[in-house]
């Protein structure tokens, strides 16, 4: 057992959600700004995210908010809620309003360490209806928070980033070889099946 304060995650970070989506699609029109939708979530599941597929011109993301690099998202409507998804941002993004935000305060939390620490937590636990998927604010506002001394924080994100990377390997390596073991078997199936000169040839 460790004496560390449990705390809520509204105490030591701030919590919110993203824009609501321009409708106009000339808002669009030769945009540079980032603008991350539940889909670009998506794409990534669980890790780091710092592009998009949607990009808001300068008059589109004006009078919106935009998040630092290091927030962590995470899917608060629709059925993505039930999906788990969380990602932490790696470049300055707008965002969706249907992802909330979680903002970290510096002094006392490690924004790594709350993204790790929100792969922990089962959205489904947050629904009050299930049969309607949605996150409250407050709800996320309430989930109890484990918080170390920064630098022991630190150190499990050293750990944990350390065993996602052998991860990674390990998955990428087991995707080349079965990909080579399908080819493998794809060409002795082409050999096996060729025509072959000692097969005898019957005229129809």
């Amino acid at each position: 057992m460790t004496d560390w304060p449990v705390k809520t995650l509204g105490e030591v970070a701030l919590v919110g959600a993203g824009n609501s989506a321009p409708q106009d699609k000339e808002l669009f029109k030769g945009g540079m700004h980032r603008f991350v939708r539940t889909s670009d979530v998506g794409q990534v599941r669980v890790g780091r995210l710092g592009k998009s597929a949607d990009l808001l011109n300068d008059a589109g993301a004006e009078g919106l908010r935009e998040f630092r690099a290091g927030v962590t998202l995470m899917p608060k409507s629709g059925a993505s809620t039930f999906l788990n998804h969380r990602v932490q941002l790696t470049k300055p993004c707008f965002v969706s309003s249907h992802l909330a935000v979680v903002d970290p305060n510096p002094k006392v939390m490690d924004d790594t360490f709350i993204f790790y620490f929100l792969q922990t937590v089962r959205s489904q636990d947050l629904i009050q209806d299930q049969s309607y998927p949605s996150l409250n604010l407050p709800a996320i506002s309430g989930i109890k928070v484990l918080v170390p001394p920064l630098e022991e924080q630190k150190r499990i994100v050293a750990l944990l980033d350390a065993a996602t990377a052998r991860v990674t390997e390990l998955t990428a390596c087991y995707e080349q070889a079965r990909t080579h073991a399908n080819n493998l078997f794809a060409s002795a199936l082409r050999d096996a099946l060729a025509p072959s000169d000692s097969w005898p040839v019957k005229r129809l």
